[in-house]
């Protein structure tokens, strides 16, 4: 290791001060945030026992108390996966024991009671960690909240079912639940108000934040959602009846399992090494990367008593307050796969183009709900292509098509859905930056817009999703702080804009303009980006009325 970087290590992370919380004492560290205040963290905590053996494929179980001080000075491990950070030669990393989460709070937050964020990693609901691999705590920790991360279980283990009460599914959504559950009975010993909890997430995440404010499960937990390039209305964050069934039952017979009835198949499963069962993504691809995420979250069937989805999210509607959006090229990464893919993006553009009525279905994830897709594939290639082929000239009418399906669509109808008093922000985040994820992604220095993703990078340092080979320009500095602002206000005050708002002398005055929430009426969203951030509606208003028009 690098002697400075261990040294840096070494001076910012330095034991702190026991924490007794009603499950036990933990002894975590002092740690320095990136204007240099002091807080405390807190780390691997364990809120369930470990889900293996006979407790694989089953809702989680309290971990419970312990006796004497724990150390918390150490992260668990990443929930079991395929390698996507994985730095070693091994298709997977991470561990079937991984239910733990972390806990940052001000050095300064006893006895004051600072409102808490929760934040939920994506990683389509296979991949990704709270850990500090990906989001680390020092932007956040700037301001005066406490912050909770955590890992849930992934791919089949988290989400594989039958779709019947043998193996019902939803169990890494249920781990999340039991997490928050934790929150509100310990977090008080950490400084943080169990009731001004804002949960926020990204991608698999920000749908997982609005399922929570639908489920019978998560009620009562938290007061505020921020769902970020991700809601349950995304094609990708839920599959049509019998789809998960269908695949879980291919899974079981690929890894020798029978495959009916679902309690021999459950039963088995149970025993066979778990890295198989999150290895083998390509035995379900049908084209490119598509499905892009193969096991979902499902409507759970009737006589689970712990069911944690058990309508439709398209006839649910939300009613806590809530700040959503997606950024203005949040499908990058799927011309960035184009790129780095071994056939390279001329292959997979000359594919589309000729093939469209065959492969739009599939990889605009509308093939298993439309009524008629061909229909469905004519309307999408005339709005985004008119009478033009599918060429490298295109480029970016096939990305707004892709940003469109899988994210701002699907935003647009989380507002249209919202009911009640409690407002709604809508966002859209247009920073450019030369730290895209799209850059990495696409093993290119061709700029491709604002990535997946690109947004959290005012919120967390993710050095491990992009590449920061030099310092952060003034501008995005600025949008650090402006971002901050936003989203802690939101989590302080349930306003982004408030008249009030925390004054922090260390650091320069982040003016913001003012933001209106918005509704089924007024769609108008915040138009984020340095120094031209302001009240918007168009140009994407033309896109969101003709996704509001499809009968898919």
């Amino acid at each position: 290791m690098n002697y400075q970087l261990f040294l840096c290590i070494l001076v910012s992370s330095i034991a702190a001060q026991q924490v007794s919380s009603p499950q036990g004492t933990l002894k975590g560290l002092f740690k320095k945030s990136e204007w240099g205040r002091q807080f405390e963290a807190y780390l691997g905590i364990p809120y369930a026992k470990p889900p293996v053996e006979e407790l694989r494929f089953k809702s989680p179980v309290p971990f419970g108390k312990w006796e004497g001080v724990r150390s918390a000075v150490k992260e668990g491990p990443v929930c079991l996966q395929e390698s996507v950070w994985n730095s070693e030669n091994s298709d997977e990393m991470g561990e079937e024991d991984c239910l733990y989460l972390n806990v940052y709070t001000p050095s300064s937050a006893k006895p004051k009671k600072y409102p808490v964020m929760v934040f939920i990693h994506g990683g389509g609901f296979e991949g990704g960690t709270g850990n500090q691999m990906l989001y680390e705590p020092d932007y956040l920790l700037d301001r005066d909240i406490v912050l909770v991360t955590m890992n849930y279980r992934l791919g089949a283990l988290g989400f594989a079912s039958t779709e019947d009460v043998e193996l019902p599914g939803n169990f890494g959504l249920k781990d999340q639940s039991l997490a928050l559950k934790w929150v509100k009975e310990n977090i008080a010993a950490f400084g943080g108000n169990p009731d001004s909890a804002t949960k926020f997430g990204q991608s698999a995440g920000g749908a997982s934040v609005h399922y929570h404010m639908i489920s019978p499960l998560s009620q009562g937990l938290f007061q505020r959602g921020i769902p970020i390039s991700g809601t349950a209305h995304c094609p990708w964050a839920i599959s049509a009846p019998g789809v998960i069934a269908k695949r879980t039952r291919k899974l079981a017979s690929l890894v020798g399992c029978p495959a009916e009835p679902s309690a021999l198949l459950v039963e088995c499963m149970r025993h066979i090494p778990a890295y198989l069962l999150i290895t083998l993504k390509t035995e379900f691809l049908e084209w490119n990367m598509d499905p892009v995420i193969v096991f979902t979250p499902v409507i759970e069937p009737d006589g689970v008593k712990d069911a944690f989805l058990k309508a439709d999210p398209h006839t649910t509607p939300t009613k806590l307050p809530a700040m959503v959006g997606f950024t203005s090229e949040d499908s990058a990464f799927r011309i960035a796969m184009f790129m780095s893919g071994p056939k390279g993006l001329q292959y997979y553009l000359d594919d589309l183009n000729d093939n469209f009525d065959d492969l739009a279905p599939i990889s605009l994830l509308y093939g298993q709900t439309a009524s008629n897709p061909d229909q469905i594939s004519t309307e999408i290639r005339k709005f985004y292509f008119g009478d033009k082929n599918i060429t490298k000239q295109v480029v970016p009418d096939l990305l707004n098509m892709y940003t469109d399906c899988y994210f701002s669509q699907c935003s647009f109808s989380f507002v249209r859905h919202h009911k009640g008093p409690a407002p709604v922000y809508l966002y859209l985040f247009a920073h450019r930056s030369e730290y895209s994820s799209s850059f990495k992604q696409s093993n290119s220095t061709e700029y491709m817009g604002v990535n997946h993703g690109d947004d959290l990078n005012y919120l967390f340092p993710m050095r491990a999703a992009v590449d920061r080979t030099k310092g952060l320009s003034v501008a995005d500095k600025n949008m650090r702080e402006e971002m901050l602002t936003l989203y802690t206000n939101f989590a302080t005050f349930g306003n982004p804009t408030p008249q009030q708002t925390e004054n922090y002398r260390d650091r320069p005055k982040t003016k913001v303009v003012k933001w209106t929430p918005s509704s089924a009426s007024n769609m108008e969203y915040y138009h984020i980006e340095g120094g031209k951030t302001k009240m918007d509606k168009k140009p994407i208003d033309r896109r969101a009325q003709f996704w509001k028009g499809l009968q898919w």
